[in-house]
């Protein structure tokens, strides 16, 4: 009643993605650009947004649910920065900036500042554009092995506000 139609799949041949190490990806709707310290200009249609993904590293030493922040606190240091653009025929196209950053790897035992051992945070972003769609899609993976610490993700919107509310 509702009718049927038979269709039938085969394999094709093998379109891999075309890497290189460049900054921007864009099509008619969206735009990317990764800069040297990893964050990201976005534009989507006429909006634009400037600095995104900036991070902020600050020790914590509060023992209750909110942050508590270690006085005199340098944060992380970021170590590199590498960018990976990936194109695809089809005009997929994605930019993977990976940063490896360094920072003690928790408290001193008086819980006053921060101890003097290190590890690295490693924060990945991925930024996609797909053909004719007014977005850009975002993986974002952190792999973080300190403790007692905040890393915060910026998203600076340039839109002057009078008021807002945020939690830690």
């Amino acid at each position: 009643a509702m009718g049927c139609r038979r269709f039938r799949l085969a394999p094709a041949a093998a379109a891999p993605d075309e890497v290189d190490s460049g900054r921007d990806i864009e099509n008619a709707a969206t735009a990317v650009h990764a800069h040297d310290d990893g964050t990201l200009d976005i534009r989507i249609g006429d909006r634009r947004w400037h600095g995104l993904f900036a991070l902020e590293d600050a020790g914590d030493r509060g023992d209750t649910y909110d942050f508590e922040a270690v006085p005199d606190d340098a944060g992380a240091r970021l170590l590199s920065v590498e960018v990976t653009r990936r194109r695809h025929s089809t005009g997929l196209d994605a930019l993977v900036v990976r940063r490896r950053l360094e920072a003690p790897s928790g408290l001193a035992p008086n819980r006053k500042r921060r101890g003097d051992a290190r590890a690295e945070i490693i924060v990945e972003v991925e930024a996609s554009v797909v053909p004719g769609v007014p977005r850009v899609d975002l993986r974002v993976v952190i792999d973080n092995g300190l403790s007692d610490h905040r890393l915060r993700a910026l998203f600076p919107t340039g839109v002057p506000t009078t008021r807002f509310l945020a939690a830690t």
